[in-house]
């Protein structure tokens, strides 16, 4: 009887150690899944944070490049203004430098001179 009751025993013990150790791996793997878990986590607030802050830099270059494309159409409107405003003030200068050339033309045009014939008649 004591040789079963040792049997048991020894085999009781066994059975708990076997327990023990499978209840022990459980509890490895689930924190090891766990662990995997967390870890595709970061990875995927890692990859969202990048893909962000790559839309937040495309869209900053593509305001800028908006911005420096505005800013030269500016500039070139600016010039055309310049050029076109500096063409029209040149055409009036030389309208006006034709004007004058031509009433001092016209001038004599209005007043001529008085025939010969009449200078003549006022001397007899």
């Amino acid at each position: 009887a004591e040789a079963e009751t040792e049997a048991e025993a020894k085999a009781e013990a066994k059975a708990e150690a076997k327990a023990e150790a499978e209840t022990e791996a459980e509890v490895m793997a689930k924190a090891e899944a766990e662990t995997k878990a967390e870890a595709v986590t970061v990875a995927d607030a890692e990859a969202k944070a990048k893909a962000e802050a790559k839309a937040e830099a495309e869209t900053e270059a593509e305001a800028k490049a908006t911005a420096e494309a505005k800013a030269e159409a500016e500039t070139e409107a600016e010039a055309e203004t310049e050029a076109g405003a500096k063409a029209e003030a040149k055409a009036e200068a030389e309208a006006k430098a034709k004007a004058e050339a031509g009433n001092g033309i016209r001038t004599r045009e209005r007043h001529p001179r008085p025939p010969l014939a009449d200078d003549t008649r006022r001397i007899l």
